[in-house]
């Protein structure tokens, strides 16, 4: 039976440019943008690219999501040489850790509709391994709901969790993604420095949560 019926799973790629924004969009769109590399990551279940970078222009941060709904097939994907050689070639990024994550079970997910003539997009993530999924699920839904109002005041569109995703025969992972979606950067950062979630996510993480405030950078990249 295949355990990803029904499922979209999150693939991510967390790096750090080894060359500027300008010059990695071209290496990022001959590598990931291959016409045949494209449709043959669509056939094997890949529903979406997309390209992101920090917020702040002084950071060399590099963040790829995809969304996939067979593991199997990304797996697939990754696993001809032919692939893996041309991206190791590249040169792109000084390091980079690619992860793939499972939608949590029991959070509280939601997307809201976009106010019409806003177009820009930030995302929040936030990162690390928490002392059990129930725990989490708790504590992170109640800030959600008491916070929501709020939050879509300042320009709040979506809130997804995911847990990364154990390799077969592995206890299940306790490694938490929270992935915030946001029309206004002025907003999404006004919202973070004022949020009072410290007291209510005590205990939740066993070492310090990574976070990051994205965007999607300047210039045509090949995306889907």
């Amino acid at each position: 039976m295949d355990q990803s019926h029904g499922r979209i799973y999150l693939f991510t790629i967390f790096g750090t440019r080894a060359l500027s924004l300008e010059a990695t969009r071209p290496v990022h769109n001959r590598v990931a943008g291959n016409p045949e590399d494209v449709a043959a990551a669509k056939s094997l279940s890949d529903l979406s690219h997309m390209v992101y970078t920090s917020v702040d222009e002084k950071s060399a941060e590099f963040v790829i999501m995809d969304l996939w709904t067979k593991p199997a097939g990304l797996n697939q994907f990754f696993s001809e040489p032919r692939r893996a050689e041309k991206q190791a070639a590249a040169g792109m990024l000084t390091h980079s850790e690619q992860l793939l994550w499972e939608p949590a079970e029991g959070f509280f997910i939601y997307h809201i509709p976009v106010p019409t003539g806003h177009h820009d997009r930030f995302f929040a993530l936030l990162r690390g391994p928490v002392v059990s999924r129930e725990q989490a699920r708790t504590l992170v839904n109640r800030v959600r709901v008491q916070d929501i109002h709020k939050a879509r005041a300042a320009g709040h569109l979506s809130h997804e969790v995911y847990f990364r995703l154990a390799q077969p025969g592995a206890p299940e992972s306790l490694e938490l993604l929270s992935v915030d979606g946001w029309f206004d950067l002025e907003g999404m950062i006004r919202y973070y420095n004022e949020l009072d979630a410290g007291p209510a996510l005590d205990g939740i993480f066993t070492a310090q949560p990574s976070t990051c405030l994205l965007k999607h950078p300047a210039g045509e990249w090949i995306e889907w």
